[in-house]
């Protein structure tokens, strides 16, 4: 199964995926396993939302990684603007 032409699964792991972020958020577990549960949830979601809908799956390989690394490096900004904003 080529998931490039299955939008609509992966909207509805998008959705999912959503619904498990608000759920642990909602959950009232301890804060660092919220914090990096959710921003590790938005790294997955835009890394498909990226390949997926915006089509950087169909790029030159070099392009694909670097994307990749900077949607994980944006991932890694947020939790260490959190880790060192406390």
């Amino acid at each position: 199964m080529n998931l490039h032409d299955r939008p609509r699964l992966i909207w509805l792991i998008l959705v999912s995926l959503t619904l498990g972020s608000i759920t642990v958020f909602e959950a009232h577990l301890a804060q660092a396993f919220v914090v990096l549960t959710v921003f590790g949830i938005a790294v997955i979601k835009a890394q498909l939302i990226a390949t997926y809908f915006m089509e950087t799956g169909k790029a030159l390989p070099a392009w694909n990684a670097t994307y990749r690394v900077w949607i994980f490096v944006i991932g890694l900004i947020l939790i260490g603007g959190h880790v060192l904003g406390r």
